[in-house]
């Protein structure tokens, strides 16, 4: 078994590749974007993606570029595209032909409104599922992972088990293309989204961090970032947003506002 900094080099590896190619595609086709939440954070703490994150975070404006767009971009480059804007959720995201990519592209719609920059969403409550529901998590989860995430548990009755898992995990893999289990996995989704209540959540920041963006160079390629980019990851993140923190599952922890009622 690889040793687990090698393995977290190797998923960094990929995350770096993805993001040069999804910088690549749009600034080709004269999308005017920015790197935005927790990869604009990585790379500004720690000149480096984090390595518990699993996609690459752009931003663009809602009236500058249509959904159609964008898909067409990344499709025309065989990613596999997902969008949730028909769902209520303003973003998209562009899944890699590379099975061994764990990362993806997620692209973030911005409207302006009264000064700020407004990105409303929403979270699904996965804190109390039935038996049932676990089971579709745990399935649709599988489908969409490029790699095993079962570890040993020292017994070697249970490693038996463990290797035999993972042997017909790649059989899987080999199997059954990774365009089809994504689209499996997205089924499942919905359905187990359907029967889940959802809070609303909004991403809100002075417009005039976006006024004038600036142009760095990150990762060996040059991108566009709000302008004071310290003072915006202190508005986003907090006075400690220099202290790594893993929010896990829970993404929405980060955001300006958390409804704590359902939506109807």
């Amino acid at each position: 078994m690889e040793d687990k900094c090698i393995q977290q080099s190797k998923h960094l590896e990929k995350g770096n590749k993805l993001f040069r190619k999804a910088v690549s595609l749009l600034s080709k086709n004269s999308v005017h974007f920015w790197v935005d939440a927790g990869t604009l954070l990585g790379l500004t703490r720690d000149q480096s993606l984090i390595p518990w994150d699993s996609d690459i975070d752009l931003g663009v404006w809602k009236d500058s570029v249509t959904e159609e767009e964008i898909i067409r971009i990344f499709e025309e480059e065989n990613f596999v595209v997902e969008s949730l804007l028909p769902e209520g959720r303003p973003c998209i995201n562009c899944f890699s032909q590379d099975s061994a990519c764990e990362f993806y592209v997620d692209i973030a719609f911005y409207s302006r409104e009264d000064g700020y920059a407004l990105y409303e969403s929403y979270y699904r409550d996965y804190e109390h599922l039935s038996i049932f529901q676990k089971m579709i998590l745990f399935l649709a989860n599988r489908l969409q992972s490029k790699q095993s995430q079962e570890k040993g548990s020292g017994s070697h009755k249970n490693q038996l088990k463990i290797n035999a898992y993972k042997a017909i995990e790649a059989l899987i893999y080999q199997i059954i293309p990774q365009n089809l289990r994504l689209s499996i996995a997205k089924k499942l989704m919905s359905f187990l989204e359907r029967t889940l209540p959802k809070f609303k959540v909004v991403y809100k920041y002075p417009e005039h961090f976006y006024d004038e963006l600036k142009q760095v160079e990150l990762l060996g390629v040059a991108v566009n970032v709000p302008n004071d980019t310290e003072s915006f990851l202190e508005t986003a993140y907090g006075q400690d947003w220099r202290i790594p923190k893993d929010y896990g599952n829970k993404w929405w922890l980060g955001a300006t506002e958390v409804d704590t009622s359902p939506m109807m």
